[in-house]
């Protein structure tokens, strides 16, 4: 007994009770020293160095098994790397052997004030971290989620929407591939991952159909018509439509950089933004009398995400007024 670290001895009612106590968790071991179970349930919870194993009702231990499963597996490769960031900053406020069950509301609130000045950091972390509880309330780890009902103050909500005037400078900016990868953003509605993975394979001379990343939603996208007509007049020299100045295909660092320089070279409004096309691309097709749904089957996003964002930003016009009632005029017309 005295050469098995982590073992506890227990003498109750005549019994004897061994456990693997660490870390403040106590885990029963069966039988006793000498018994085959005994000893291979003493291996399992150590690996192979003789050191103790992290257990999943373990910080650590947990988030290797949340890695590990088929939850976080069919995640787009973009979000699992952003949860392995927002994991290494938890790494930072809690120790990987700490007992999960002991991770309070309170050590949650002084985990998000010290992100105080980083709201949307704050956000990233307890919603990472309470998808870790629910991850560990399912497998019936634990039975609650410290983070519910946590408040973290966010930045507000981006309302910026591409207009005619901004399209126009970037559509003259003399970058063609960028040019295109803009009018893929403002005529699909798709996030810059997606437009900068389109193939010409997935083109078939009117529509750009594709599996989205994020969401892994199936889309088919008809081309309007300046699109249709930008992309039939491009040569086809790569497998994917917007590549480098070697043929290669466009990354998120090379977009970026010649974004960022064609940003200041046609004085484009300041905080204006790639992602916001997405928003402006819905905006519009509201504004062209699309009914919810036909949006949502266009951008991917859900029938309420869809809604919320013509709640947001699609101002009542004078001229959607007047299609209102010509559409009534014309319903209520005497049948000849």
């Amino acid at each position: 007994m005295r050469n098995l670290k982590f073992v506890l001895h227990i003498k109750a009612k005549g019994r004897d009770y061994y456990y693997f106590r660490r870390d403040g968790l106590r885990i029963p071991l069966p039988g006793k020293p000498g018994q085959p179970e005994f000893h291979a349930r003493y291996a399992e919870l150590l690996d192979d160095t003789g050191k103790p194993r992290l257990l999943e009702n373990q910080f650590g231990g947990l988030v290797a098994s949340y890695l590990n499963s088929q939850e976080f597996k069919g995640l787009a490769a973009k979000t699992q790397q952003a949860y392995r960031g927002f994991f290494k900053a938890l790494d930072k406020h809690i120790i990987e052997t700490a007992p999960i069950h002991k991770i309070t509301r309170r050590s949650v609130l002084e985990i998000r004030d010290r992100y105080a000045d980083r709201p949307r950091m704050a956000q990233a972390v307890v919603r990472t971290l309470s998808l870790l509880y629910s991850y560990a309330i399912d497998r019936e780890i634990v039975t609650e989620n410290p983070c519910a009902g946590v408040r973290v103050k966010g930045n507000s909500a981006r309302t910026e929407l591409w207009t005619e005037e901004d399209e126009a400078m970037v559509t003259g900016c003399g970058d063609s591939q960028l040019v295109t990868a803009f009018m893929l953003g403002l005529y699909t509605g798709q996030r810059r991952t997606d437009v900068l993975a389109m193939r010409w394979d997935q083109y078939d001379g009117h529509r750009i159909s594709l599996t989205q990343s994020k969401t892994r939603q199936r889309v088919w996208l008809p081309c309007p018509l300046p699109l249709k007509r930008h992309l039939d007049a491009l040569p086809r020299t790569s497998t994917h439509i917007l590549t480098d100045t070697t043929g290669k295909p466009f990354t998120e660092t090379g977009v970026n950089s010649r974004w960022r320089r064609m940003r200041g070279r046609v004085g484009l409004r300041e905080g204006l933004m790639f992602r916001d096309l997405r928003r402006t691309a819905a905006c519009r097709l509201a504004d062209a009398g699309c009914t919810v749904p036909e949006i949502a089957s266009i951008t991917g996003h859900s029938i309420a995400e869809t809604q919320e964002i013509i709640d947001r930003y699609v101002i009542p016009t004078q001229q959607q007024a007047s299609a209102a009632i010509a559409k009534l005029d014309a319903y209520r017309k005497p049948k000849v």
